[in-house]
């Protein structure tokens, strides 16, 4: 009798195996997201990088000067800006669609993890494991500040360049 009180408690061996193909989908899907997401914020950053030093490589000549929105500005700050742009539309891309793909997976995940029968057992809880430990809400606030950064030293750059260089 205490036996059959045991199994009720146990999910069955089909759901369980069905369970834990789920899971290691899911796992694979928060990887594989992870790892995109990596790969493009590096690219970003190696962008960005080669943005500002075009910026200060154009800044050897300060005779060189361009029209922006019908204002005469020194190139630099013509590239700086296109580099602007494209970290804000690169930090849109990433925190409104791949961000959510992998926040989603996560959830998914987290579903699996959190069914009680499989927390009596011990099995799974990997990723609330992981969620303890880096929020979500902590998750987004450093992904905004990773992109932040470099564009507030990119507008910075830009009103030395106009207010303090080359405007003397």
């Amino acid at each position: 009798m205490e036996e059959n009180k045991d199994k009720k408690n146990h999910p069955p061996h089909d759901k369980l195996k069905h369970d834990l193909e789920l899971y290691k989908m899911a796992l694979d899907s928060q990887m594989h997201f992870n790892e995109l997401l990596i790969k493009m914020r590096t690219t970003v950053i190696s962008i960005i990088l080669a943005v500002f030093g075009a910026a200060t490589i154009s800044l050897k000549d300060l005779n060189l000067y361009a029209q922006l929105l019908g204002r005469k500005v020194h190139i630099s700050i013509v590239i700086l800006t296109i580099g602007i742009i494209f970290l804000a539309c690169q930090w849109l891309i990433d925190f409104f669609y791949y961000y959510k793909l992998l926040l989603g997976s996560v959830k998914f995940t987290e579903k699996i993890d959190n069914d009680e029968a499989y927390k009596k057992l011990g099995f799974f809880g990997l990723t609330t494991s992981i969620i303890k430990s880096v929020s979500r809400t902590s998750a987004g606030v450093i992904l905004c500040v990773y992109y932040f950064i470099p564009l507030l030293l990119g507008a910075l750059t830009i009103y030395i360049i106009h207010f303090k260089l080359v405007s003397k």
